[in-house]
């Protein structure tokens, strides 16, 4: 049986993950990447789109590519990020389809997602993303999350952060020679996951590698289904310095709780101020209204 009778025969059956490992080899990334379980996401809603609406994946009429685009609009509305992501995945799984010998065109190639400014680009987790997170997150999880999201700790700071760098008494956390306050949700999230440990290690997390972070990450964001993107660490940390000015409106300290220099922490306080202004400006249009 040649890859298209067989992946037909799956489609036929509704088994869209035997469909999807005979044309998994040809999509980017290496097996268990972040790239590759990404991929592997948007073929499978592809899939099940074509599924629902009862069209064509070996035979794609002409209005397939623009009709996912418009069914991608509908779902994530504003979320363009998400929009040209899940349009780059669609294109990859007909790639992988030709590549596979099972289709010899792409109703992708060629289409353009909706236009956005650089500047409209998410940096940051909003508040109800974080508490969300947190709320499908297991004790080390949420520990995990807090530390990039309250102390502003990096992916490598993550990774590397051990219980002798905690000071429960003072509610602070040190690393990278620079001393950060735990926050009361941090230091209730860290006291519950060193308190229900068997075993300790030396370090909190046992993630070897920073795509071993990235996954763990991701995991996490699909089970809460809060936007993951590819800088989910980063925009933990935009959170953190967000959340370091709102309390103390202090741009060098924000600075020294990132360990960065001042003037890096800048567009992280123009993202900050330019939300502010917004929701301002949303709060007088209501109270008008």
């Amino acid at each position: 049986m040649s890859t298209r009778d067989a992946f037909r025969e799956h489609l036929t059956r509704g088994d869209l993950e035997g469909a999807l490992q005979l044309i998994e080899p040809h999509l980017p990334g290496v097996a268990g990447s972040a790239t590759r379980v990404n991929n592997l996401s948007g073929a499978r809603a592809l899939l099940r789109w074509a599924q629902d609406e009862w069209r064509s994946i070996l035979h794609p009429d002409t209005e397939f590519g623009e009709a996912y685009l418009q069914h991608l609009t509908s779902k994530h509305g504003a979320e363009t990020s998400s929009i040209q992501n899940r349009l780059i995945h669609a294109r990859n799984t007909y790639k992988a389809l030709i590549a596979s010998e099972i289709v010899t065109t792409n109703p992708f190639a060629g289409l353009k997602g909706p236009n956005h400014k650089a500047e409209e680009h998410r940096q940051g987790y909003t508040q109800d993303e974080i508490e969300r997170l947190c709320q499908h997150a297991s004790p080390e999880g949420k520990s995990l999350v807090l530390l990039g999201a309250h102390a502003g700790l990096t992916g490598p700071e993550l990774r590397a952060v051990k219980w002798t760098d905690i000071n429960f008494k003072e509610q602070t956390i040190t690393v990278s020679d620079r001393i950060i306050p735990l926050s009361k949700e941090l230091h209730a999230a860290l006291s519950a996951y060193h308190t229900g440990l068997f075993s300790r290690s030396e370090r909190l997390f046992e993630l070897p590698t920073q795509l071993a972070l990235r996954e763990h990450l991701f995991t996490l964001c699909q089970r809460a289904q809060v936007w993951y993107g590819d800088k989910a660490i980063r925009a933990l940390r935009a959170y953190a310095g967000e959340r370091f000015y709102a309390l103390h409106e202090d741009r060098e300290l924000v600075a020294r709780y990132l360990g960065v220099r001042s003037a890096k922490t800048h567009f992280t306080l123009r993202n900050y101020a330019r939300r502010k202004a917004l929701e301002a400006q949303s709060e007088t249009h209501t109270h008008g209204v």
